[in-house]
């Protein structure tokens, strides 16, 4: 269930190892985190008083996941070795502040879970193409000074 409000939080990293998700068995490497400090739009900070830790899923289960994941690991310090990872090994996350994006998303039985995730960095992309010919011809359509011709016209000038 959803135990944080959405937005950006720093979170300090409890734990991490590898596992799979889902029906699929989707390989992901998880990094436990419990929230400590939420930053509002307004710019104002607030100490969380976290109760619920919750796991970032970076996805392994494609190149490019494994290459957003790396991507990612190694803004965390992580040299490239994927055992390295592993509880116990030479890359320990534990203790460190990540900065993550909290959204809710629904479950098929109607549940709001919370999903923390790192911020997107990439570049930004529109999705829309102008098409030149809808705006010439919205203006060929509308006429303001046309509807303002109409309104003057007297009820004697009216043919009926």
């Amino acid at each position: 269930m959803a135990g944080y409000d959405e937005g950006r939080y720093d979170c300090t990293v409890m734990g991490q190892g590898f596992g799979v998700a889902g029906k699929n068995q989707t390989q992901y490497f998880g990094i436990e985190v419990l929230p400590h400090k939420r930053y509002m739009s307004s710019g104002e900070e607030f100490v969380v008083d976290a109760k619920f830790t919750r796991t970032v899923k970076l996805w392994m289960n494609s190149e490019g996941n494994v290459e957003r994941s790396a991507a990612r690991l190694k803004t965390l310090g992580w040299d490239g070795k994927f055992k390295d990872l592993e509880p116990g090994g030479s890359c320990d996350l534990t203790g460190l502040t990540v900065t993550l994006e909290n959204s809710h998303r629904e479950s098929p039985d109607g549940k709001m879970w919370d999903d923390f995730d790192f911020p997107y960095d990439g570049p930004v992309e529109t999705t829309i193409s102008n098409d030149n010919s809808i705006a010439a011809k919205l203006d060929r359509m509308y006429k303001p000074n046309a509807k303002k011709a109409k309104a003057e016209t007297v009820d004697e000038e009216v043919p009926f």
